[in-house]
């Protein structure tokens, strides 16, 4: 059987649909084009040679850290006869033995979350994974999550835009990607992932760039303590304080500069915003000194002994009033009295706090030249 004939020369050029910005590259000796580093997204693929028709399939889907096989077949012709295909081909990746899974935009703004304040409860949509996340605001230093029963804490490695996202000390991830509406989409590698990772399993976070439309969001979840339950202990306590409110929005689109810079389809802008508040109290159970014990009675406890006095016991368990310590005397007034029976379990209280954090980011895709582009 003979060979199949290969096209050396051939000009393959991918355009972002949302961005219009182009790509191109030139099949080689062998008839193969590579093109490194394109974005996430949906791109048309369009081939041109001399002698052939045009060629041009549209709908083509990108994944983050995906490396796809996209074979082109020219037939006879002259160039102002095209080939399109439009059917949604799902995109063959030979290239990469990795297994994961990818979360998509979509995926990530319509998972119903109890935080939005890092990306980690999303992980436990990958397979193998436990122990996601946590919904504390601050904690996001250190995300944690076990991978396929792994007792290791740092069997995941993160990348945020292409750069190490990780704690060399801990080996864990900074958690400090943007809010969630500022991730365009991410992959969950459980097995396999290549040698430049530096770990067989990784997450890949790519953020989410403009576009050529101009897009707003704007959103806000409110939680509060009317449908919340008491502890089972705190009967005679008010149901403890609980508001959450978690708001922002994000606003993208193009940057037109000056036709002397050729500005249209060239510079774009992303902005997002997110501010959480949370104020709670919490039902606490504790053991404080007894108004007897601070007197010194410690009738029906063990024998209390006087240091000073050859560690023979004080009569009648009482310590006296000489006794008494005025440094400790100052620290009990800081502690609160019993407001239940017995020198056990003897104080259920309300303990109030709050969080306050708000994230932003700001991000800005230039394109130099066609195979060029900046992002900041």
């Amino acid at each position: 059987m003979l060979p199949e004939p290969v096209i050396v020369g051939a000009t393959v050029q991918a355009r972002e649909v949302d961005t219009n910005i182009v790509r191109t590259a030139m099949t080689g000796e062998s008839g193969y084009y590579e093109m490194r580093f394109l974005r996430p997204g949906t791109y048309t693929l369009t081939v041109t040679q001399p002698g052939f028709k045009t060629y041009e399939r549209t709908g083509i889907r990108l994944e983050v850290n995906q490396r796809a096989s996209v074979d082109v077949v020219l037939e006879v012709g002259v160039a102002t006869e095209r080939i399109e295909v439009t059917a949604a081909i799902p995109v063959v990746q030979l290239e990469d033995p990795s297994i994961g899974k990818v979360m998509d935009g979509v995926t990530i703004v319509n998972t119903p979350l109890n935080s939005r304040l890092n990306m980690s409860y999303l992980l436990a949509l990958a397979p193998g994974i436990q122990s996601p996340g946590t919904q504390d605001a601050i904690p996001n230093y250190g995300i944690t999550p076990r991978l396929n029963g792994s007792t290791s804490y740092g069997a995941l490695a993160y990348t945020l835009d292409g750069v190490t996202n990780v704690a060399a000390d801990i080996e864990r991830a900074y958690g400090e990607v943007p809010p969630l509406d500022g991730i365009r989409e991410f992959k969950v590698i459980t097995s396999g992932a290549n040698a430049e990772f530096g770990k067989p399993n990784q997450v890949v976070v790519v953020t989410r760039g403009g576009t050529n439309q101009l897009h707003g969001t704007a959103l806000a979840f409110n939680r509060n303590r009317f449908l919340a339950a008491k502890n089972f202990f705190a009967t005679h306590l008010p149901l403890p304080q609980y508001n959450r409110n978690e708001f922002g929005g994000n606003i993208s689109g193009p940057v037109v500069l000056p036709s002397v810079y050729n500005g249209k389809d060239r510079t774009f802008f992303f902005a997002n915003w997110e501010g959480f508040r949370r104020n709670q109290a919490t039902t606490l159970s504790s053991q404080m000194p007894t108004i007897a014990q601070r007197n010194g009675d410690f009738t029906g406890f063990a024998a209390v002994k006087d240091p000073l006095n050859g560690g023979t016991p004080f009569p009648n368990n009482q310590i006296p009033a000489s006794g008494f310590n005025r440094v400790t005397q100052e620290i009990l007034k800081l502690y609160p009295l019993p407001n239940r029976p017995g020198s056990g379990t003897n104080l259920i209280e309300n303990v109030g706090f709050a969080e306050k954090v708000t994230r932003m980011s700001l991000r800005f895709d230039h394109a130099l030249w066609p195979n060029n582009q900046l992002i900041s």
